[in-house]
């Protein structure tokens, strides 16, 4: 897959804060933090919904990946992540 600069800012900024609160569109005026940005990433399989009714996003080990081959490291949570569906 091809990520365009919003996207991939949106994988760095959830790769950077462990758990990114998905309020803060509306919040702030951030045109990459839009759902429609973020669904797309969620639907591919690097960010992922967490803490109950779509509250939070969080990276994938799959998402995590694809900025290490962008040339991105980022280092992986000192929690380890629940196995289950992501």
């Amino acid at each position: 897959m091809i990520l365009d600069s919003q996207e991939l800012e949106v994988l760095k900024l959830c790769a950077a804060a462990r758990y990114m609160p998905c309020g803060l569109a509306g919040k702030y005026e951030m045109p990459m933090l839009k759902s429609s940005v973020a669904g797309k990433l969620v639907k591919s399989g690097y960010l992922k919904y967490v803490n109950g009714s779509r509250k939070c996003l969080r990276l994938t080990r799959r998402g995590r990946d694809i900025l290490l081959r962008a040339g991105y490291e980022f280092h992986d949570d000192a929690r380890p992540q629940k196995k289950g569906a992501a």
